[in-house]
């Protein structure tokens, strides 16, 4: 694989720190209508820095093949079999095919921007970038739950902007600019390996231009602000990241009985919290099997099987899944992207059918291969178990910040291999350089 020439470019440098600001910090919170569909600003500056950075990739031709490209593949021709198979509309097609283009674009943006800022000498910056952004994401929703504890008046606050925004009443609960704190809560899952993946960094010496505990405190502010979402696919993601990391990282020969104590101990506080405490997020988790929201997971996840029995596992196309619902079964209102699915792997089955799960996971697998940091896999596997709860895998806000710091942190331990490679092969030749030396006298 070919790399970028060193390009210089101060337009392009500063296109990318704005346009992951507007796509995190931003948000839903900044985003206009057109023609019915609600666009972020930062998804539109994302296809604008796509098509800025193109050149670079035609020039260097860049390429690499991964099992995402056969699913893209099958998805546009699911789309157009669709189109006479079950006689959906030309919109309806359209619609998905708009909303594929996006999640290829991001994706792809991702990896080229990493290739690019692996040349520029700016992983570890934009790395940092993204931690703030996130940190003011977790800022402004602090002041949100302060000031505006009903959504409903923070939304109507955005109005005024030209941003109209349909969501749930929630009430004293964390929504910042995302509007969404189920999804919200997930996304700083993001930040939070961020900051683990420069705690292990800064203990081998890499990245020490900054205390550690900074990134402790980062760290406390994304475990507050996720606990003040008070959603349980959050709390669900940070507890999987969490022991996994654990569990990746610990030296198993030096565990002590005190360690062992530490870790009964919070397993203790928390079961005491989850079962007896009066605090909210802890009465979410403790009433799931009684609650609506959890009700109406389990309705979608039946009626996506029956779907997936219908179709005999091979799939009805891309974001074809309301048009499906609204024509076989009489559902209302749901030709808008993924209406009704609240599970990716359930989605990736029913739109794409046997064929398309499984390049699907192949290529998660991949990734989880490729990217050998234990902080990222943890991560990874986490978005694997809590998109089924969600459709998180697809969720816009949440898979440009996702591959982006896969990739930037895959070709930062890249570039440490490199750094560790030429510095042993410079202390091999020191050392036969000094051996010659005294083998023949010096000079």
């Amino acid at each position: 694989m070919r790399q970028f020439e060193k390009p210089n470019n101060i337009f392009l440098d500063i296109l990318i720190y704005v346009c992951i600001f507007l796509f995190i910090v931003g948000g839903n919170a900044l985003s206009f209508n057109l023609h019915g569909i609600s666009i972020r600003y930062g998804e539109l500056f994302s296809i604008i820095l796509f098509v800025c950075l193109l050149p670079y990739v035609f020039r260097q031709k860049l390429v690499r093949i991964d099992p995402i490209f056969i699913w893209f593949l099958l998805s546009v021709i699911l789309n157009l079999v669709s189109y006479f198979a079950y006689g959906f509309s030309f919109r309806q097609i359209l619609m998905g095919y708009i909303y594929l283009f996006r999640y290829a674009v991001l994706i792809l943006l991702a990896f080229i921007l990493s290739k690019y800022l692996s040349v520029t000498k700016q992983l570890v910056p934009i790395l940092k970038h993204v931690n703030v952004c996130y940190l003011a994401v977790c800022i402004i929703g602090f002041i949100q739950i302060i000031l505006f504890p009903s959504a409903l008046k923070w939304y109507s606050l955005f109005e005024k902007i030209g941003v109209y925004w349909v969501g749930d009443p929630h009430i004293n609960r964390l929504v910042s600019t995302d509007f969404d704190p189920n999804y919200l809560s997930c996304c700083l899952l993001i930040g939070v390996i961020i900051n683990l993946y420069f705690i292990k960094s800064k203990k081998k010496n890499q990245f020490a231009r900054t205390s550690i505990y900074t990134n402790y405190i980062c760290l406390s502010i994304y475990l507050l602000a996720i606990l003040l979402t008070k959603s349980r696919s959050g709390i669900l993601g940070l507890g999987i990241v969490v022991i996994l990391y654990f569990l990746f990282t610990i030296d198993r020969k030096k565990i002590t009985k005190s360690d062992i104590l530490i870790c009964f101990a919070f397993v203790f506080i928390g079961g005491y919290f989850v079962v007896f405490s009066d605090i909210q997020v802890f009465v979410r988790i403790r009433e799931v099997f009684n609650d609506a929201s959890a009700g109406a997971r389990f309705i979608s996840w039946q009626k996506s099987i029956e779907i997936i029995k219908d179709t005999n596992f091979l799939g009805i196309g891309y974001n074809m899944y309301g048009a499906y619902n609204e024509m076989f079964y009489g559902a209302l209102n749901s030709s808008n992207t993924v209406a009704g699915v609240d599970s990716s792997l359930f989605l990736v089955l029913i739109t794409t059918g046997l064929v398309g799960f499984i390049t699907f996971i192949a290529h998660y697998a991949r990734m989880y291969q490729s990217v050998n940091n234990a902080a990222f896999r943890c991560l990874l596997i986490a978005s694997i178990i809590v998109c089924n709860f969600n459709n998180l895998l697809f969720y816009s806000l949440w898979i440009l910040p996702f591959y982006l710091v896969g990739y930037l942190i895959y070709e930062c331990e890249r570039e440490q291999v490199k750094k560790s490679t030429q510095f042993g092969v410079q202390r091999f030749v020191n050392a036969n350089l000094k051996k010659t030396s005294v083998v023949y006298g010096g000079e």
